[in-house]
């Protein structure tokens, strides 16, 4: 159970380099439909093994998880809503 919490934070840190490179570098504000699938995916399975963890880095890891969630899941599907 030690370990869940250290592979949840490195799914998080995972997910955020991703979400910064695809954003920032590639210069894409509206994320592709398959980017934003496969960020949902990992960001649950993020905050279920943060959730099931016992450990230093689970605050880290359900904060980190839902702000991804956030920014990856939710406002990108709002945004493409709305055209």
């Amino acid at each position: 159970m030690k370990k869940l919490d250290i592979v949840s934070a490195v799914i998080f840190f995972a997910a955020a380099i991703f979400y910064f490179v695809f954003t920032f570098i590639t210069k894409e504000m509206i994320p592709s439909t398959l980017m934003i699938n496969t960020m949902i995916i990992v960001s649950i399975i993020g905050l279920i093994l943060a959730l099931l963890s016992k450990g230093r880095l689970k605050t880290i890891s359900i904060i980190g998880n839902l702000l991804v969630l956030l920014l990856i899941g939710i406002l990108p599907i709002i945004i493409m809503n709305t055209r």
